[in-house]
């Protein structure tokens, strides 16, 4: 059986589509975001953006051990010397 959440569209390639909420996700062992470049302004504004209830990704930024994957294209919009490790 497919389930199909009705916000997104179908995708035949991908039989069920899961969601997680903001507190199953605080719960993993590790939290990795994959961003393509369609996402690179929203990725922007989740990791620049204060934790706030307007943008609820932004609380993934409390995770203790949380990566984010991205090409050149995704993080072009992030200034990289805001992440570099000291």
């Amino acid at each position: 059986m497919t389930r199909h959440n009705p916000t997104y569209p179908a995708r035949d390639h991908l039989p069920i589509t899961l969601s997680m909420g903001p507190k199953s996700l605080m719960r993993v062992k590790h939290l990795v975001m994959i961003v393509t470049v369609r996402k690179a302004q929203i990725l922007n504004k989740v990791l620049d953006s204060p934790i706030s209830d307007e943008l609820p990704a932004t609380v993934l930024k409390l995770h203790p051990n949380f990566t984010v994957i991205c090409d050149k294209d995704a993080a072009s919009l992030l200034n990289m010397d805001d992440y570099k490790r000291l």
